[in-house]
């Protein structure tokens, strides 16, 4: 029995338009029973375990370069792709659907309506209340994750100092089409709802997956390490890092040529969570300074996930042929998870570790080895002759972050709070044809605009400036 829930999309929800709320669907099944809301969790939308627009992340930063190829008529005003890449002030076309927006608040009109009618729902078959617990928990859980990416989007860095004043994104907790519109909440308050959702879920989470989209209790913890490493809480960061690891640490062996990329990749993730049904990002070329951490003949991550790209080019003698580029490119066939895994996890606590005065070289260097490792052919230890202080531990560690997580989008939250520290800011450009673009450290730029249809609908919901 397949179940389906009837979704409206969050610009609507925002309307209070009357004509929409009056639209009765037909053939829909409303949840009645735990089971309906357990199915409804487990993908009862087909959007419910995506994030689409990962050009949005990975146009932005600067692991990837692109060109006209890649992103199309650079004449056309209505280009996306090139508003993005760079980073201009009008980012989104006139009421074009931002799907990063909408498909998060669409997940999240889900759970809530999980999360506030669960506990009153029919247990039959074999769920317990137990299981209701679990089912609600485990919605708390994957809320504050698309809390999470909706803040960073299209909000300030958390600061401490302005945390409370600087605009958020607005906080829907009810399943009511009909409810009042919400107003953006700060930053703060975004960020303690999430911290409070993820503690109080941890409690019935389970301890093992029923599925690789649903979370555990090493999910929470993991979800914690990345929370608090964003916020600059280094050494809450560092304990819900280990208590993940405790749970469960297992790297794949990329060194392996027997075993398969995506098998490698399903060990060591804590749950899934994808960009649309993309296999990675393939907008673009891997940029300069990308490459240049690479060891390209032993580092197996690029090795086995991104090879040299090709063009098409139409020769009149000869037909299309594909021609080498010269440039590093995703090549990889496995889907790509953009939620919390195992080695994030271990370069979550080399971080903290090179940075809190209680954190010993040692350990940094030990969390280094054991992901490298796994993923650099014949590889040689690095030692404390080679790591001497914190100054270079962090450095190191920065770096190796960078090369794992290169297709999880995540760099562009890294830029956003490594920003912040005046040793670690960096100017991205992005050339294209004859020209170069630039984005300065902390540059307001670095907040996506909240989408033009909703502010349209809400004309006094506070807009992002950008310049």
């Amino acid at each position: 029995m397949k179940n389906t829930l009837y979704i409206i999309l969050f610009a609507f929800l925002l309307t209070g338009c009357d004509d929409f709320l009056d639209v009765t669907p037909k053939g829909k099944v409303i949840p009645s029973e735990v089971k309906d809301y357990d199915l409804l969790l487990n993908g009862g939308s087909s959007t419910i375990h995506t994030t689409s627009d990962e050009d949005l992340l990975f146009l932005s930063a600067d692991d990837f370069y692109s060109d006209e190829g890649e992103l199309g008529d650079l004449n056309d005003p209505n280009n996306q792709l090139l508003r993005i890449y760079r980073w201009e002030k009008e980012l989104f076309p006139d009421m074009v659907r931002v799907q990063m927006w909408e498909n998060s608040y669409n997940s999240i009109y889900t759970y809530n309506l999980i999360i506030e009618e669960i506990e009153n729902a029919s247990i039959t078959s074999t769920y317990t209340e137990e299981d209701v617990k679990q089912i609600k928990s485990e919605a708390r859980t994957v809320r504050a994750y698309e809390y999470w990416l909706l803040v960073n989007s299209f909000a300030k860095q958390y600061d401490a100092s302005t945390a409370s004043t600087d605009a958020g994104v607005p906080l829907v907790t009810v399943a009511d089409a009909s409810a009042k519109t919400n107003e953006r909440a700060s930053v703060k308050e975004v960020y303690d709802f999430l911290l409070t959702d993820l503690k109080e879920a941890l409690e019935f989470l389970p301890d093992v997956p029923e599925n690789k989209i649903r979370p555990t209790k090493a999910t929470g913890y993991a979800l914690l390490a990345r929370i608090y490493l964003q916020m600059g809480e280094y050494e809450l960061a560092r304990t819900n890092a280990t208590m993940a690891l405790n749970i469960k640490n297992t790297l794949g062996d990329y060194t392996n040529m027997d075993l398969d990329e995506s098998e490698l990749n399903a060990s060591e993730q804590f749950m899934y969570r994808f960009y649309g049904y993309t296999r990675g990002f393939t907008n673009g070329y891997f940029s300069d300074d990308l490459v240049a951490l690479y060891d390209l003949t032993n580092d197996m991550r690029v090795n086995r996930i991104a090879g040299e790209a090709v063009k098409w080019v139409y020769d009149p003698a000869t037909g299309w042929q594909q021609v080498p580029t010269g440039k590093v490119a995703n090549l990889m066939s496995m889907d790509i998870n953009h939620c919390v895994s195992v080695p994030e996890m271990y370069v979550i606590r080399a971080e903290c570790n090179a940075r809190l005065s209680d954190g010993s070289l040692q350990e940094v260097i030990d969390d280094l080895n054991t992901l490298r490792n796994t993923r650099i052919v014949a590889y040689t230890d690095l030692t404390n002759l080679d790591i001497t202080d914190k100054t270079e531990a962090l450095k190191l560690t920065l770096e190796e972050r960078r090369r794992e997580m290169v297709m999880t989008g995540m760099r562009w939250f890294d830029l956003k709070r490594l920003n912040k520290e005046s040793e670690h800011a960096i100017t991205i450009t992005h050339p294209l044809g004859d020209s170069n673009y630039t984005l300065l450290p902390n540059s307001s730029n670095y907040v996506f605009s909240i989408p033009i249809d909703v502010i349209s609908f809400n004309p006094d919901m506070e807009q992002n400036v950008r310049e």
